[in-house]
């Protein structure tokens, strides 16, 4: 064959195609999350507590031209529902134990979100109570250890003497009753009987107002300071042998 020949032949011979370029990867949106509402979560010792939880996530979405506001906002929403069932299928766990169980819970929300959006990552950085929720626990927590409920109380009374000071009274002519006759009757634990926590937080506002507690009425269920008849209802009473 000769150059001309061979020319031609390579001419004619169609161009190879270049390949088409792999497609762009969508890029991960990454975003803050925070509970907008309390969860209510059951705990062994304090009863319905009340939770806030916040975190970071990063969603990749299927179609590059997604809006990310829409797609993070959409997440928020999945990822806070399944904290929600999450913490409402745990049983006998404190809540001061959750904490330490995040990466576990974080798991079980991607694996449930993972139909509808997929999670590159997702961590949750907090699980506390809230505010009304931690109030009640440091008054559960006096009301079952009568040393606590003793502290507390001598604060009380030593804010109380250093106002009477700074208002130039007598901080001796207090009336304070000594400290173990006030908590001697304190419940040192909360029934789960509704009816019996009322009795004992009778009790311990009783303590709290400085009145000794000798026992509780058999009819009305009301603290009583002395024996002879119940302030409350009139029935007799007698300290408990």
């Amino acid at each position: 064959m000769g150059f001309f020949d061979r020319f031609k032949k390579s001419a004619d011979t169609p161009a190879q195609a270049a390949p088409a370029p792999a497609p762009a990867e969508a890029k991960s949106i990454g975003f803050k999350f925070g509970t907008k509402m309390p969860i209510p979560f059951r705990d062994p010792t304090f009863g319905l507590l009340y939770l806030n939880a916040n975190g970071s996530a990063a969603v990749i979405p299927e179609d590059p031209s997604s809006d990310p506001q829409a797609l993070s906002e959409f997440a928020k929403t999945l990822i806070i529902d399944q904290l929600n069932n999450v913490l409402y299928e745990i049983k006998d766990v404190s809540y001061d134990a959750l904490p330490a169980r995040s990466e576990e819970f974080a798991a079980r929300i991607r694996e449930a979100v993972s139909p509808k959006v997929k999670l590159q990552a997702l961590t949750i950085d907090s699980i506390a109570p809230d505010e009304r929720s931690l109030d009640m626990i440091e008054k559960r927590k006096i009301a079952m250890d009568p040393q606590l409920t003793a502290k507390k109380m001598q604060e009380a009374m030593e804010k109380a003497r250093a106002s009477v000071i700074a208002n130039g009274g007598d901080p001796d002519k207090l009336a304070v009753r000594p400290m173990p006759d006030l908590i001697a009757n304190v419940p040192t634990t909360l029934s789960n009987d509704p009816a019996e926590v009322m009795k004992q937080m009778e009790a311990i506002k009783a303590a709290a107002a400085g009145t000794a507690i000798l026992g509780f009425c058999a009819s009305c269920g009301k603290p009583f300071s002395r024996e002879g008849f119940c302030e409350e209802c009139g029935a007799p009473v007698s300290k408990p042998e």
